[in-house]
Order: C-alpha cells, then sequence, then structure tokens
C-alpha cells in the first residue's frame, strides 16, 4: 500500500514537471493559417472608439520639396540640363525630383501641352509645379510610410517567419497586384491575405479585388490600418466579409525608413501654432492629386507617375495604390462642399469631418479637380474669417470706389463673386441678342422708340435646403435667385453712354414685365446650372457651410473659434493674377461699347438698334435655410446622408442622386489614450518565475512526503538492534 503511494507521488510529482515545462518553455507549433494579430478586432460600432497599443516608425520626409519655389533657378532649363538621368539618384533626393520633372516637362512639350519652362507666366508655373510637386510627394511619402508600416508589423507578428510572402504579386490577379503579407498553400491556394494601411482609408477598388479573391479561394482577408478608422470605413470592409484591425502608430517623418517599435504615449496635437486645424489626408485630396488643368496635362502626369512606379519596383502607380485613380467618372468642375460635421473636443482629441459632392462625367479624365477643391476649401476659411457685412460685390460704372471689400477683393472668393457678375451681363447679352429667334421675339415686344432696356441685376441666395442634425450639417439644395430692378440710365457718367432718358414710365414698366416673363428664368436657371457659374455655386455652399459654423461658434467651442471673425484673409490668398480692378475695367469696357451692336433691316427698311445697360452685384450676405422635416428626410434623402459620411474615408456613391462624395477630417482623430500592449508571455522572465513557483512547491511537498513515508518502513525493517526482523 505504501509502495503504491509512493508510486503516485512520483507519478504526480512528473505529471507537474510535465505540465510545467510544456506551459512554460514551449510555444504552441505556429500556424499560418491564424497569424498573430493586434489583440482587438475592430466593429463598425467601435472604430471610433477603441483604444489600443501605439507604436512609433520613422519613414521617408520629402516635405522639404516644398520649399522650392516655382521661380527657383533649380527649374531653370540650363540647371536642368546639366543634371544625369534620373535613374542615377536616388529616390526621394533633390536631384531624383529635378531630374524627374524635367522628364514631365520634355513629356509636354513633346505632345505639346507646353512650350519652353521660361515661356511660361508666372501663374503657369507655379501652377504646373505645383501640382507636379504634390504628385511627386504624395508617391513619395505614401510609399516610403506604407513600407515603413508594413515592416513594423513584421518586426510586431513575424509574419516573414511564419512563411508569408511579402510584396509579391497575389495568386489570381495575373501578376498585375500585389500583396502585402499573404500565405499561398501547396496547392497554390491563397489561404490568407493580410493589408496593412498605415493610415484610415482604404482603396475600394482594391478591397473589391480581395473580394474577388476570397470568392475564388476561400481566402481569409485582413486588414490591419495604422490610424483609427470611421465606422463607414470598418462597416465597408465587414460588408466584403473582411477582417479590421487597428495598431495605433506616431508616423514620424524623417531622412530614413528606418522602423522603431517605441511605443508613445498620449494623442498626437491636432492643432497648428496659429490655432487651426491640421490638415489630415484625406479622400477628395487623393481622388484629385493627380488632376491637372486640362486633359492632355493629367494624361501625361499619371503616365509619368506609372513610370516612377515602376522605378520603385511596383506595377504602377494606381495597382500600387500610390496614387488615387484617375477618376474619369466624376466631374470636377461640380465639386461642392455639402456635409461638415461638428465633433471638435480639445480634450478628446476629436474634428470636424467633411464631404464634397461630385456629378458623374463623361468617363473621361477628370481635370480641375484640385482647383475645384481648393477653391472650396479657402472660400470656407474666408466666409468664416470675414464680417458678413463685406459679402458682396458690385459692379456699378458710375461707382468705381465701390467694387468690393478691400479684404475680400484679396481672396479668390472675392474674384469669383465679381467675375460672375461680369459673367451675368455676358449671358443676358447672349439670351437677348436680336439674331436668335428668342432674342429678336423679346425686342419685337418690347415699347419705345430706342427699345432701350436698363436694369439692374443682383445675384442673392434662395434658401438653402438643409439637413442640420445637431452636429452635422448636410446642404441638399443651395439654389441661387436673381433680382432685377429697372432703372433709368443717364447720359454721361464713366460709361459715356447716351441712355435711356427718352424712355417713358409707361413703357419702362412694360419692358421690364416682358424681360422678367422671357429672359430672367433664362438667367437665373443658367446662374444655377450652367458651367461659367459653377464656382459661384461652389463658393456659395462654402458659405452655408461657414454660416452654420459661425451660428454655432455662438454657443458652443468649436474648432473654428480663432478663425471667426478674425479678418485675416491672408493664408487664403487668390491663386491668380487679379485685382478687382482688372474686372471693373473690363466691365465698363463692355459696358461702354456693348455686348453686340447689331443692325437689322426689315420689309420696310427700317432698322433695329438694341440698346441694353446691365449692371448688378452679388449679394452673400444672407443665408437663409429651410430644414428638411425628419420624415421627409428619412423618405427622400437618406442614401445622400450615408454616402456624404462614407465619402470622409473613400469614394462614395449615392446611386439615387447620381452623385459621388469625397472628403476627409480637417484635422486628425486621435483615439483615446492607449491601453499598453501585452507583452509575450514567452519573452519575460517574471513569467518563468511566477510559472515555476507551483512547480518548486509540488517538488518540496513531494520530497518531504517521500520522506516521511520512508522512515517508519526503515526502522521497522531493520529493528532496535540493528538485526533483521
Amino acid at each position: 500500500m505504501q509502495r503504491t503511494e509512493r508510486r503516485g507521488a512520483v507519478t504526480v510529482l512528473v505529471v507537474a514537471l510535465l505540465v510545467a515545462l510544456l506551459g512554460t518553455g514551449a510555444s504552441p507549433a505556429p500556424d499560418p493559417l491564424n497569424p498573430a494579430l493586434p489583440p482587438e478586432r475592430l466593429e463598425a460600432t467601435n472604430a471610433a472608439d477603441t483604444g489600443v497599443e501605439g507604436w512609433q516608425y520613422t519613414y521617408q520626409d520629402l516635405s522639404q520639396f516644398w520649399k522650392i519655389p516655382a521661380d527657383s533657378d533649380k527649374l531653370s532649363t540650363r540647371n536642368l540640363d546639366e543634371l544625369q538621368d534620373h535613374s542615377e539618384y536616388a529616390y526621394g533626393t533633390e536631384e531624383h525630383l529635378l531630374t524627374a520633372w524635367r522628364d514631365f516637362l520634355q513629356k509636354l512639350r513633346d505632345e505639346g501641352e507646353i512650350s519652353r519652362w521660361e515661356e511660361l507666366s508666372d501663374v503657369e508655373k507655379k501652377e504646373l509645379w505645383g501640382e507636379y510637386l504634390k504628385g511627386y510627394i504624395v508617391i513619395g511619402q505614401n510609399r516610403a510610410k506604407g513600407a515603413a508600416f508594413e515592416k513594423l508589423l513584421d518586426q510586431l507578428f513575424g509574419y516573414i517567419a511564419l512563411g508569408y510572402q511579402y510584396n509579391k504579386a497575389l495568386p489570381g490577379t495575373d501578376g498585375k497586384r500585389r500583396g502585402d503579407y499573404f500565405y499561398v498553400d501547396e496547392d497554390g491556394n491563397l489561404q490568407v491575405a493580410i493589408e496593412a494601411k498605415s493610415g484610415k482609408s482604404v482603396d475600394y477598388k482594391q478591397a473589391r479585388m480581395y473580394k474577388a479573391l476570397k470568392d475564388r479561394y476561400g481566402t481569409r482577408v485582413i486588414y490591419i490600418l495604422g490610424d483609427n478608422p470611421d465606422p463607414a470605413t470598418v462597416r465597408f470592409l465587414e460588408s466584403l466579409g473582411f477582417e479590421v484591425y487597428y495598431v495605433r502608430t506616431m508616423p514620424n517623418p524623417g531622412s530614413s525608413a528606418d522602423v522603431g517599435t517605441e511605443p508613445f504615449a498620449g494623442p498626437p496635437g491636432s492643432m497648428d501654432g496659429d490655432g487651426a486645424l491640421t490638415p489630415s489626408e484625406d479622400t477628395i485630396d487623393q481622388a484629385t492629386a493627380t488632376s491637372l488643368g486640362t486633359v492632355g496635362r493629367t494624361e501625361a502626369l499619371l503616365e509619368h507617375f506609372d513610370e516612377m512606379a515602376r522605378d520603385l519596383g511596383e506595377f504602377n502607380a494606381a495597382d500600387a495604390d500610390l496614387v488615387a485613380d484617375d477618376l474619369g467618372g466624376v466631374d470636377f468642375s461640380t465639386v461642392e462642399l455639402r456635409y461638415v460635421t461638428d465633433d471638435y473636443d480639445p480634450e478628446l482629441g476629436t474634428s470636424t469631418s467633411y464631404s464634397f459632392s461630385v456629378e458623374p462625367g463623361d468617363g473621361g479624365v477628370s481635370v480641375g479637380g484640385q482647383r475645384a477643391a481648393k477653391l472650396a476649401s479657402d472660400s470656407f476659411y474666408t466666409w468664416l474669417a470675414l464680417d458678413p457685412e463685406t459679402f458682396w460685390v458690385n459692379l456699378n460704372p458710375d461707382e468705381p470706389d465701390r467694387i468690393v471689400d478691400e479684404r475680400l477683393g484679396t481672396t479668390d472668393a472675392g474674384r469669383v463673386l465679381l467675375e460672375a457678375d461680369f459673367e451675368m451681363k455676358r449671358t443676358v447679352g447672349k439670351l437677348i441678342h436680336p439674331e436668335r429667334k428668342a432674342g429678336l421675339r423679346f425686342w419685337d415686344s418690347l415699347r419705345g422708340v430706342d427699345k432701350c432696356l436698363s436694369m439692374r441685376q443682383w445675384i442673392v441666395p434662395r434658401p438653402a435646403v438643409v439637413r442640420d442634425a445637431g452636429d452635422e450639417l448636410l446642404i441638399l439644395d443651395a439654389p441661387l435667385e436673381v433680382k432685377l430692378e429697372n432703372e433709368y440710365v443717364s447720359e454721361g457718367g464713366i460709361a459715356d453712354t447716351s441712355g435711356c432718358e427718352s424712355i417713358s414710365a409707361k413703357d419702362a414698366a412694360h419692358n421690364e414685365k416682358v424681360y422678367r416673363r422671357t429672359i430672367l428664368p433664362k438667367l437665373e436657371k443658367a446662374v444655377n446650372e450652367a458651367p461659367e457659374y459653377a464656382d459661384l455655386r461652389r463658393v456659395y455652399t462654402s458659405r452655408v457651410a461657414a454660416e452654420w459654423f459661425r451660428q454655432r461658434s455662438a454657443t458652443e467651442t468649436t474648432a473654428y473659434d480663432s478663425i471667426i471673425g478674425s479678418g485675416d484673409v491672408t493664408r487664403w490668398p487668390a491663386t491668380e493674377d487679379w485685382t478687382p480692378q482688372d474686372t471693373f475695367d473690363a466691365y465698363v469696357e463692355s459696358y461702354r461699347e456693348g455686348e453686340f451692336d447689331v443692325t437689322r433691316e426689315t420689309r420696310e427698311g427700317d432698322y433695329i438698334v438694341t440698346n441694353t445697360y446691365v449692371y448688378g452685384g452679388v449679394d452673400f450676405l444672407d443665408v437663409p435655410t429651410e430644414k428638411v422635416p425628419d420624415a421627409e428626410f428619412a423618405q427622400k434623402y437618406e442614401t445622400t446622408a450615408s454616402a456624404a459620411r462614407q465619402g470622409i474615408t473613400f469614394p462614395a456613391s449615392d446611386d439615387a442622386a447620381g452623385t459621388v462624395w469625397m472628403g476627409g477630417q480637417a484635422a486628425e482623430r486621435p483615439p483615446w489614450d492607449p491601453i499598453p500592449v501585452p507583452a509575450s508571455p514567452w519573452s519575460s522572465p517574471l513569467f518563468y518565475l511566477v510559472a515555476g513557483l507551483p512547480l518548486a512547491a509540488w517538488l518540496v511537498f513531494g520530497a518531504l512526503l517521500l520522506r516521511r513515508e520512508r522512515r517508519p518502513e526503515v526502522a521497522a525493517a531493520v529493528g532496535p538492534e540493528g538485526g533483521a526482523r
């Protein structure tokens, strides 16, 4: 019996020893189908408030290239010709930038898009160099940032050691797409694909490519993001059956792409030194990165970026996710800011978000995207900074000292208002031209010997139709109205015209009614729909959004409190060589000479002299709004609101309205304070000490038990005299 107990005790000790050894010294066999992943998986419901570990990494910083101005001697033909082929220089160096730029200029010259660099105007130089430089930096830093983030993930989770392929052609893509990390079984089936995104946005076309691979191979698709995504992004990935994880990172722009893995504490700041929000990468910015002023330039730039991507070992710029698609299906001339949120909280680090609506295009290469988006953005800040009392322009040939507010006249918003006012006179000239049937009918309906028409017209807002949901504003419609007053023009003045003094008041009233019935509706339709007024509509929707923030700031803290009413618009100057006097002088010349001068003989041998005197302005002083009732909104506009929200993180289509939404955030939205990374138990000596204590206790206890059981048995066997029993 005692021997049996002794054997049982030994067995317990052996089992305990094996359990301890297996539980502390040996890790589970690696399983590539279940790779190591961040500790918390994201869902749409927790994407905005999940706190997880944070790590720093460094990537190559190219932002210093912004210091090279368009008039720098470095861009001169003489200096560029002295450099070698760009392949001789390392990517990211100034020499590589300049030689790649030289090749791009040569491409434009060969295609007849430009002449020699020195023959371009200062404005053309600034525009072309700025747009090219932005694309170059986007490619370089996206690639450097993405590679550094990918390297960080391998250091954290060991994918390459697990047998994963890295940055190679994905199965099932005919060698046209690369994957970040993926595992292929012995039969060539794509089992697991891990897509690393250093930011918070995803390429929706790339995601659908992964969906096709998932359907074909049953692939487990995993997205790991380096910045806190919007719930809409997570919903989109979840809808495709993907897993979404988040490794909170602090990208550190440096001189090299070496990766460090030091945890960082606390969220990054979201305000710059001037108190303005720091812009983040956004979908509208990415979409317009390669959109130049002409189709030819845009196509040349896209082709050039493909070549640069291949220099980096990628297939092409779009497939490598280095630049956005050309988005030929949209018309960037229709870009308008129509969705904003006010989530700002300086303690939590939350920010404002926004989306632009863009209408479908004809399928060709989209152009003018950067210009349109910048105009909408700069106008938004202009409307915030200046007093609404200054939001008017006036083209009256007898008031040369009251054209536009001095500060508004330094901005693109002021330029657009003034040029739209001038454009309105041209539109009227087209509508009433007597060589057109409608114009001839108009003149035939007028009274008076000279059939003279004098009027003042000005553009004002109609009530904007909006959805104001507390902390978000969706602008559903922002129509404009043309107001009219019939006025006499006396002889003389700066216009130096003969005036309409001969017409009677009765005839003038009749002519005004004819104009209101036949011409004014067409003019107002042009202001709201014609492409020549697109910029006016663009700056007006920004005015509506800015007014919403202005009103909120009266009772709440917003992200723009330091800008609202500051009167300082020096950060948003006009981007074109232009002065208000230029437009005024051109208007006076047109006013004096007329838009047309037609003499038309009739059967009686008489003639018609067409005299028109039109002047007016644009007045955005007031912004009336009309809120959509909840029931109507739910019935008609819910899909629009959903697309606007999704557009913050990826281009989203509102099929019902036929629009595309693209946006971003006006500042980084850092998550809550990070939760420390749970270190692996196998790498901690303390774990072995703690885990080994039970083993030591079992050994000591077992030894004492054996010794205690052994002593009586020996004593009984030997006996008191030392002899055998």
